[in-house]
């Protein structure tokens, strides 16, 4: 493998790490909306642990990937995870 094709592969994966954790922010929100509107005990605990999960996914992008990972996306992920901190405050 060329220094070429590991660094593509690299990119690669730090583009689906920080794509990933994004996409588990996102259905935190959704969860912690529809738990918002029902406050059914069940989608409580569901949101809770969608917004624990994304932090943790959001945290990991941004701890260990944040060498590749380009000023914007930097961005998003500190705006994805100050809105999950002020959802995981609702709990």
């Amino acid at each position: 493998m060329t220094v070429k094709s590991r660094y593509q592969k690299l990119n690669e994966q730090v583009d689906q790490s920080t794509q990933e954790a994004i996409r588990s922010a996102h259905q935190a929100h959704t969860a912690v909306t529809q738990a918002q509107s029902s406050l059914l005990p069940q989608e409580i605990q569901y949101a809770e642990r969608k917004v624990s999960e994304a932090l943790t996914y959001v945290r990991h992008a941004q701890n260990h990937l944040e060498v590749g990972i380009s000023p914007e996306v930097q961005q998003s992920l500190q705006q994805e995870e100050a809105k999950l901190l002020q959802e995981y405050e609702l709990f």
